[in-house]
């Protein structure tokens, strides 16, 4: 990084292309919270960078059709640099609208993220699927969460984690 004080007097280095230019708007973006007022790189360099921004914003913005449901999303760049950060190819990670989707790949569903073991499967499960059934389903009448607990003996907590689907999710009444 070039610090302002080994800038020529009246000259600013770009910063991307270490070109020397005049300081002037001309050159340079103007900026409040900027040394001389004026931003460090030169007006084209920005100008390339905001380019390449704006056309990697349509790219993904544009629709994509789902491989599952057939549907059409819109890939976000969340999705994108989560893609990036896995090293993984960013066009492989955009095929489908929602985790439901990726789970239902191959019209059968594959209920296991990750290789995870759910249901009674899993070694720590507690209740069976046909008690969360039955909570789904009381759930569904409208009791609350209190009374379901204590009519079914379960958890006020799990009930208020089924009820939130962050437990049992694979279960659909």
């Amino acid at each position: 990084m070039v610090k302002k004080w080994l800038d020529p007097d009246g000259f600013i280095i770009c910063r991307k292309c270490d070109q020397t230019l005049p300081r002037t708007a001309q050159y340079f973006h103007r900026s409040v919270t900027a040394a001389y007022g004026l931003v460090r790189v030169c007006k084209i360099c920005d100008n390339k960078r905001r380019n390449d921004k704006e056309k990697a914003k349509a790219y993904h913005n544009h629709p994509r059709r789902c491989k599952t449901c057939d549907g059409f999303f819109y890939a976000s760049l969340a999705a994108i640099n989560k893609a990036k950060k896995k090293k993984r190819y960013a066009e492989n990670l955009i095929l489908y609208c929602s985790k439901k989707c990726i789970r239902h790949v191959g019209g059968k569903h594959n209920w296991s993220w990750n290789g995870a073991r759910i249901g009674t499967s899993n070694p720590a499960a507690i209740y069976s699927e046909s008690i969360i059934r039955e909570v789904k389903l009381a759930l569904k009448k409208g009791l609350r969460n209190s009374e379901i607990a204590a009519m079914l003996n379960v958890k006020p907590s799990t009930v208020c984690a089924v009820k939130a689907n962050r437990i049992w999710s694979h279960i659909i009444v």
